[in-house]
């Protein structure tokens, strides 16, 4: 049931050089129910998300991390997902090869800190936000020109992320999505992961994929047990059937429990789990093809000019039962 609330408001403030954009929806007595903030000229990068009054994503919180993006959090990924080894590719008989990050692959793409334009935003008992950024070619290492539209919505207890590419260019291109947010464990609240029907993607020591795979669920799997680097591919996805879910135990920060219940829309054939053990939040990340995807194929698109590709992915936010 949807909660008495009052219409969205918007407001900013300054991170920096950057402007935050921040909209919420207060019940009629004045509690906070939904929150999204978000920096358009940096990537689109989302610094906060309420559903429920439960505050799900770790953003960044101050200038200096915005601007070394430490850990990636909730960025954008494109035009490809996760690494691609050595940064090495070929794409119809030519060697490509991207910026190496530390540990000598190139990682993440390159939207992440690219200014989009907010185009529309409707502001009612629901939010939805459009944003578009245009590539051009320019990079020696991917001369594709793109467009990427990105909607974000929030309608009553749901989050919605889509992300749509589109070729302008004049030739075929390889292309990959994802997006990289951090699951909060409300601090000291038991959270517990569960998700399953799935098979882990081996790696090598580099994480690179070796090609095979391994099934394993995670069942009620508390946080401070989950050390990984890992990424996962479906073995079934039925529709409406939620993939992944957050089970928030009840603590000071929420009056019930909650679960967070996380839904590939659209071409979310992976996901990729990773967490730091000096932080209490799970990066969980949905992708569109694999690790290494520019090399390996696995789920990799080819798009012909003005061909489009989506992206979408849902986060519910429910009472437990």
């Amino acid at each position: 049931m949807k909660n008495k609330s009052t219409r969205f408001h918007k407001q900013t403030s300054q991170l920096g050089e950057e402007e935050i954009c921040i909209y919420t929806l207060h019940s009629t007595k004045g509690d906070l129910i939904s929150k999204l903030a978000l920096i358009p000229t940096k990537g689109a990068i989302l610094t906060e998300l309420f559903l429920q009054g439960v505050d799900v994503l770790d953003g960044y919180q101050n200038e200096k991390d915005l601007n070394s993006l430490d850990y990636f959090k909730n960025i954008l990924l494109a035009p490809y997902p996760n690494r691609i080894e050595h940064g090495v590719y070929t794409f119809n008989g030519k060697e490509y090869k991207f910026p190496l990050e530390k540990d000598g692959n190139a990682l993440h793409g390159f939207v992440m800190n690219k200014a989009f334009n907010l185009k529309t935003e409707f502001l009612g008992d629901d939010l939805e936000l459009c944003l578009t950024y245009q590539y051009d070619g320019g990079y020696i290492y991917y001369p594709f020109p793109f467009r990427m539209d990105l909607t974000l919505s929030i309608i009553e207890e749901t989050f919605t992320i889509k992300m749509v590419c589109t070729n302008t260019g004049e030739s075929s291109m390889p292309i990959g999505l994802g997006w990289h947010p951090y699951f909060k464990a409300a601090g000291k609240i038991e959270s517990l992961l569960n998700f399953r029907n799935v098979s882990k993607v081996l790696v090598n020591e580099h994480l690179i994929p070796t090609g095979a795979f391994k099934s394993q669920d995670f069942f009620r799997t508390k946080f401070e047990d989950i050390l990984l680097d890992n990424s996962f591919v479906f073995e079934k996805n039925q529709k409406g059937q939620e993939d992944i879910n957050i089970h928030f135990r009840n603590g000071k920060t929420i009056d019930r429990d909650k679960v967070l219940k996380m839904y590939g829309v659209q071409n979310v054939n992976y996901l990729h789990l990773y967490r730091n053990p000096t932080m209490d939040t799970l990066a969980i990340e949905p992708m569109t093809c694999n690790i290494d995807a520019f090399n390996n194929k696995n789920g990799l698109q080819i798009l012909n000019p003005m061909e489009s590709f989506p992206m979408e992915f849902k986060i519910e936010c429910t009472d437990a039962v």
